[in-house]
């Protein structure tokens, strides 16, 4: 069986985070701000870059899959975040690379 999740459903173009988080099921209105913020932040970083559409529908994608495992809210922002770090978009900040670099190894 295969799931359809929104990510697939929404045109180019016309994607609300906010309507995308509500339709996740969190029940918490503050881990849903905090995904919208998380979102907004990866899309912040992607302003301009062709790949950005790629990165933000892998990072939706992945956020998804994980909501339906019940995971916690560090876990979904880090769907959000992990196809910027992978292509290594977030190398602004001297920690976070050090990071990137141990767990690419």
């Amino acid at each position: 069986m295969v799931a359809v999740r929104s990510a697939h459903l929404t045109p180019a173009g016309e994607f609300a985070p906010e309507k995308w988080v509500s339709g996740l099921g969190l029940n918490n209105p503050q881990s849903e701000q905090k995904l919208i913020h998380t979102w907004q932040y990866c899309h912040d970083k992607l302003a301009g870059q062709e790949i950005a559409p790629l990165l933000l529908w892998r990072g939706i994608e992945m956020t998804e899959i994980l909501s339906t495992l019940s995971m916690d809210i560090g876990s979904l922002q880090a769907a959000l975040l992990f196809p910027l770090v992978e292509e290594k978009n977030l190398m602004t900040n001297p920690l976070l690379m050090t990071l990137v670099n141990l767990f690419t190894i």
